[in-house]
């Protein structure tokens, strides 16, 4: 009984003193009767001077802020040169402002500044026999801070409230507030938020929810995405390691130098965004690393010119060699592409488009080289107009085309998803995030890839052969001193090839006669009598004498 006795006496003075706190603080703002054209104003400007310079007893102070996009800037440091003039209409963004003035006799000066926080506020009044709107001031808390400048250049720092929204601020001198007064508009940046982490288990805690485990599962899904998309693909962008770093690394600083406050938020409220750049990031290395399905091949095309021969006779001869190094790789369904770096290209063939070479296995000419750079070769035909015609694979837009009732109705609730996608998006983003979500959702419905094409006109079949021979030729002649001399020499092999052909087509032809006319294997393959001896001519006539 006395346990309950005593919890309810505690539990009544606890209810007394929130009681007696709640009016403590109402009153003390009641007690500030600003109206909301003192709030307004700014104070007295000097001319020819920054807007936020002001004057009183014949010294000036001024204003100063460092802006949250300075990332690198050291608020409060009078050496550094990041700090801007808080001019009127300006947005804080830090949560605090910097006075500054010049102290050149006085040892040090004591000061007593105001900060009002507000926000302007619309309610209805009843004037005689009508209602009217008037603009009132609600939210009002005004701070107090004793500040002290010393000798020179003085500084002092004036620390803000958070403010999640943005609110106005009024800071004033007290006993100069005619002169030394100023107004701007203040809001926290996101990362100035609480974290509402007190122990080392909840840094853990946390970390290993919105970084660690997000990035050890993507690593593992973008390893099996990156896969596929290189086997539909054929081959990764091609950038390079140094390429994307430097796109990543402009593209990151553009985007925090001019939309600092919104990336901090949408870090803020979502920060498992940061795990995903990680794992997208491993995801190129990946692409850029992981790329074995590709040839180099290098397209041929002889330039031929009238020449004439060593007797003095018309030939042709190969006056330049034109080539043409592409790369090329096997599609998915077995043909030939050719493909070039790009992102744009390599998007193109993961959706279908392809620059696929025309009757690639036609090409009687084409060659695999071993030990060399170059792992396959192919002749063009030397009246070819161009050595490939090669137009490479992209983006087409598509818009629909509906027809029946049906199509109609598609693009309509096609249409009405891409609002409510972007109304989501600002709705939880911001309205420059719902307009990005909007533009990616229309290019998904309307954009399509494009295929490329490649085309060659191979050589005849026989030119290969034909240069072969030439280099053949070319190197037998190679030690003759003179021209007559490899004349006389490619002669001679000329000659000595005929001569060998002429004795194995007589071989040849003595083997089938040989095998024809027998006498010890009929056709059948039975063995035979020998055929008599025919008689002679001498005989018979030895024989009529």
């Amino acid at each position: 009984m006395k346990a309950r006795t005593f919890i309810a006496a505690l539990f009544a003075v606890l209810l007394l003193g929130s009681m007696l706190a709640a009016p403590a603080v109402a009153q003390g703002d009641d007690e500030h009767d600003y109206t909301l054209t003192e709030l307004k104003q700014g104070g007295t400007q000097l001319s020819n001077s920054p807007d936020s310079v002001r004057s009183a007893d014949g010294r000036q102070y001024w204003a100063v802020h460092w802006p949250a996009d300075a990332l690198l800037a050291n608020p409060g440091d009078p050496e550094d040169d990041d700090w801007k003039f808080l001019s009127p209409g300006d947005t804080v963004e830090r949560n605090a402002i910097y006075l500054r003035t010049i102290l050149q006799d006085e040892a040090s000066e004591e000061m007593t500044v105001k900060v009002a926080y507000w926000r302007e506020g619309e309610r209805k009044v009843q004037q005689g026999n009508e209602t009217v709107t008037e603009a009132y001031v609600k939210d009002l808390v005004v701070d107090t801070h004793e500040v002290s400048f010393k000798r020179g250049w003085a500084m002092q720092e004036i620390s803000l409230r958070k403010s999640q929204k943005p609110r106005q601020v009024t800071v004033w001198a007290e006993g100069h507030e005619d002169d030394l007064r100023w107004t701007f508009t203040h809001e926290s940046v996101a990362t100035s938020q609480a974290a509402g982490i007190q122990t080392e288990g909840d840094y853990l805690t946390r970390a290993s929810f919105e970084f660690v485990l997000p990035i050890i599962v993507g690593v593992f899904l973008v390893g099996g995405l990156v896969a596929g998309a290189l086997r539909r693909a054929g081959k990764g962008p091609g950038w390079g390691y140094v390429k994307w770093a430097f796109t990543l690394a402009i593209g990151s600083a553009l985007i925090l130098a001019t939309q600092f406050s919104s990336v901090t938020e949408i870090l803020v409220n979502a920060p498992r965004i940061l795990a995903a750049l990680v794992v997208a990031i491993v995801g190129i290395v990946m692409l850029e690393t992981y790329t074995t399905n590709v040839s180099h091949t290098a397209f041929f095309r002889p330039v031929l010119d009238k020449a004439t021969s060593p007797s003095g006779e018309e030939a042709v001869d190969i006056i330049d060699l034109e080539e043409r190094e592409e790369k090329t790789v096997k599609m998915p369904d077995g043909s030939t592409a050719v493909v070039r770096d790009g992102l744009i290209p390599f998007l193109a063939r993961i959706f279908g488009g392809a620059a696929r070479l025309e009757r690639s296995e036609e090409l009687k000419t084409r060659m695999e080289l071993t030990d060399s750079p170059i792992d396959e070769m192919v002749w063009v035909h030397p009246d070819a107009e161009e050595i490939l015609d090669y137009q490479p694979e992209g983006w087409g837009l598509e818009l629909p085309e509906p027809e029946t009732r049906g199509d109609w109705l598609t693009v309509l609730v096609g249409g009405a998803v891409l609002l409510a996608i972007a109304q989501m998006a600002s709705a939880t983003f911001g309205g420059g995030i719902g307009m990005l979500a909007f533009l990616g959702a229309v290019t998904v419905a309307t954009v399509r890839p494009q295929d490329g094409h490649a085309r060659v006109e191979p050589a005849p079949a026989h030119l290969r052969s034909a240069w072969a021979s030439m280099l053949y030729l070319s190197v037998e002649a190679e030690d003759a001193d003179t021209i007559e001399d490899a004349r006389d020499t490619i002669v001679s092999l000329q000659a000595r090839s005929e001569k060998d052909v002429q004795e194995a087509l007589q071989e040849q032809d003595s083997t089938l006669i040989e095998e024809m006319f027998s006498e010890d294997v009929d056709r059948s393959g039975d063995l035979i009598d020998p055929l008599p001896e025919r008689e002679t001519d001498e005989t018979e006539d030895d024989t009529d004498e």
